[in-house]
């Protein structure tokens, strides 16, 4: 056998694979369709390490983009905050000291 070579072929579809437990899992498809289902789009597969990689580089993937944007930001905040009131506090002892004086 060459490398490459499709030599299982689905009876149903004509589609063929390399490696016979591939032919295997497609034929799944036809004797009970996809079983597993994504519950936020309704996509399905037909194995669940495929909706599982689905899930993750679909759905949560961008539930991460905005909490890390959020977080991001929330840190900039701090900083800022914390930066102005350091100004502030050496600014009005700065007045007060020439008020003294």
């Amino acid at each position: 056998m060459h490398s490459g070579e499709k030599q299982h072929q689905c009876k149903v579809c004509d589609k063929r694979f390399s490696i016979s437990n591939q032919l295997t899992v497609h034929r799944r498809i036809h004797e009970r369709g996809n079983p597993y289902s994504c519950d936020v789009c309704e996509k399905s597969f037909a194995r669940s390490t495929e909706l599982s990689a689905h899930q993750r580089t679909q759905h949560i993937k961008k539930k991460n983009i905005s909490c890390v944007t959020h977080a991001v930001w929330m840190q900039r905040y701090i900083y800022m905050y914390a930066y102005f009131f350091v100004f502030v506090s050496y600014m009005l002892s700065y007045y007060i000291l020439l008020k003294i004086l």
